[in-house]
């Protein structure tokens, strides 16, 4: 069983976001998802702090690493 991508949890977490903002869903209905939704939401933030976490450590020649300077500063 392969594990659902980071972009597809992003596209149904937009396709519940967009339903629900119809406002023509069953109260039952939007409620499971919401909750679907918040749970994509933590998965999400997850994968994209081990993705910046992973980012901020670049590695040099002599193989230290050194953070990566996100904003550029």
């Amino acid at each position: 069983m392969s594990e659902t991508t980071f972009e597809e949890k992003l596209n149904t977490l937009e396709k519940i976001v967009a339903q629900l903002e119809q406002g023509e869903v069953p109260l039952g209905t939007a409620m499971e998802s919401f909750t679907d939704g918040t749970k994509l939401v933590k998965e999400l933030q997850a994968e994209l702090q081990s993705a910046e976490q992973n980012l901020t450590k670049m590695v040099q020649d002599d193989g230290s690493e050194v953070p990566f300077d996100v904003e550029g500063k």
